[in-house]
Formats: C-alpha cells, sequence, structure tokens
C-alpha cells in the first residue's frame, strides 16, 4: 500500500498530473482495503477488546 501511495503521490505532482492514472492507482488502493476488511474480523476483535475492557473497568468501579 505504501508502493500505492508513493506513485499516486509521483503522479500526481508531477508538472502535468495524468488523472486517469490517478484513479486507477486510487481504485487499486480501495480495493485493497476492501479485501482486506471483508476477509478479516479485524473490526470484530478489536471492538470485543475494547467492550471487554470497558466491562472489566464498570467491575472495578462498582
Amino acid at each position: 500500500m505504501q508502493t500505492l501511495r508513493d506513485r499516486l503521490l509521483f503522479i500526481l505532482n508531477s508538472s502535468s498530473p495524468d488523472y486517469e492514472t490517478a484513479r486507477e492507482v486510487i481504485g487499486q488502493y480501495l480495493h485493497i482495503l476492501q479485501m482486506f476488511y471483508s476477509n478479516t474480523n479485524w473490526d470484530r476483535v478489536i471492538w470485543r477488546e475494547h467492550l471487554q475492557r470497558l466491562r472489566y473497568f464498570q467491575l472495578l468501579m462498582f
């Protein structure tokens, strides 16, 4: 993803930016993000950890 970001910045910072290529690179970047979130439970794991911490602190307070 860092490579795509660097490529996008290079394209857009040139003297005559190629917006069509920039759109393609943005599409590739978004596709990678979508694939990551579709094929993992990362967001649920992180949310579950936050809820467990919150419940733990609530138990300590009462």
